[in-house]
């Protein structure tokens, strides 16, 4: 035992603890606790006094809060699906609730809501509808809005409406958190409209590790002439990931009458963040009739090191069940049971700063270089 794990007895006996003495993992409810916890739900309610108002609002916001999640994790096809509950019913599926910014008087009660609901519970609820959802939270986003008008192609250049747009879409419950640049001296300094249209790595990686992000989004707004109802405008969104250039779609919208040119924008940020949503619940759907099992070797450098990527891995959606088949130094045996295909386990791992790669022998589990470097850090 000293020469397969040469720690101190105090460690060493954590290590055990925290290592062997559990060799089955279960799947924890860090990650999901985040997916099915709905914030800021506004309430604003006026009864006859000032209990009963506030019961309504609090009726309202769950099942807003309903609403809301399962718009979030499910596609927009299956939207009419969905089950339509009584508020009892919504009320057993909630785990907690919190109240914010309440303010109440002898008829009116207003607050803001968050409200988390069981996660077993409403993944049966749907599987007993067949209804698909994804439950894997990408990493953040980071949105590069280069605009276009008479021939002028500007990102920072006087603050254009395209990167205000951005700037004021509000995508709270998106799975796919996507941040904007604040447009300062340092952004600018960092990238400019040629570099981001020519798909510079090394720039945009630079700006996207600024604002805490992996993948750096790239949308370009082409205005086809003067706004006015009738004109169009096509919206190419290129986006860059570790691996490169990952996809790119092109989107045409053309301006209605009554229309004003701030709420124009405004409906192409919707169209452009919800067919990224789409994309990524559809890559991401967690299919319940495929379990698989798949043996790695996790490798870490230390007690820190296994103690993360067993927190990781409790935070993955596909990840069932952990079994432990090994502990040595520096590295574990698992099996790892999912729902899925490898590919889908792969991305979901990367999500929670994971790393699954075939290595010599076997498929090899690691943490992220980044996770890796704060752990060392501590």
């Amino acid at each position: 035992m000293r020469r397969l794990l040469p720690f101190s007895l105090p460690t060493l006996a954590l290590f055990l603890a925290v290592g062997l003495a559990a060799p089955a993992l279960g799947q924890g409810a860090g990650a999901a606790s985040d997916v099915f916890t709905v914030r800021g739900v506004a309430v604003d309610v006026t009864a006859d006094s000032a209990s009963r108002a506030r019961a309504e609002a609090h009726r309202r916001g769950q099942r807003l809060a309903y609403e809301r999640l399962l718009d979030r994790i499910t596609p927009k096809a299956n939207h009419a699906a969905l089950p339509k509950l009584s508020d009892d019913e919504i009320s057993g599926l909630v785990e907690s609730f919190e109240v914010n910014n309440e303010k109440t008087s002898s008829v009116r009660y207003i607050a803001d809501l968050t409200v988390t609901f069981k996660r077993g519970e409403v993944r049966a609820l749907l599987r007993a509808r067949d209804i698909s959802f994804a439950e894997t939270r990408s990493k953040p986003v980071l949105v590069l809005p280069i605009f276009e008008a008479q021939g002028r192609v500007t990102l920072w250049e006087d603050a254009t409406p395209w990167l205000a747009a951005w700037s004021r879409h509000q995508a709270a419950d998106a799975l796919v958190p996507v941040r904007v640049p604040l447009g300062d001296l340092t952004d600018i300094s960092s990238i400019g409209a040629d570099q981001a249209l020519t798909g510079n790595r090394a720039v945009l990686d630079r700006i996207a590790r600024r604002y805490g992000a992996d993948d750096a989004m790239v949308v370009f707004a082409r205005l086809s002439g003067p706004f006015a109802p009738g004109v169009e405008m096509s919206v190419t969104t290129s986006r860059y990931g570790p691996g490169g250039l990952d996809q790119t779609t092109v989107d045409t919208l053309q301006a209605v009458p009554d229309e004003t040119f701030e709420s124009f924008l405004a409906r192409a940020v919707g169209t452009v963040s919800e067919r990224i949503e789409e994309r990524w619940k559809r890559d991401n759907l967690l299919d319940f009739d495929r379990l698989e099992t798949l043996a790695v070797k996790a490798l870490f450098k230390g007690l820190d090191e296994w103690l993360a990527i067993r927190q990781r891995l409790a935070r993955v959606a596909l990840v069932g069940r952990t079994d432990i088949a090994y502990l040595s130094r520096g590295e574990a045996g698992l099996k790892l049971s999912f729902f899925g295909d490898p590919e889908q386990l792969q991305i979901a791992l990367a999500q929670a700063d994971l790393a699954l790669a075939p290595g010599a022998t076997a498929w090899e589990l690691t943490l992220a270089a980044g996770a890796a470097a704060a752990v060392g850090q501590r």
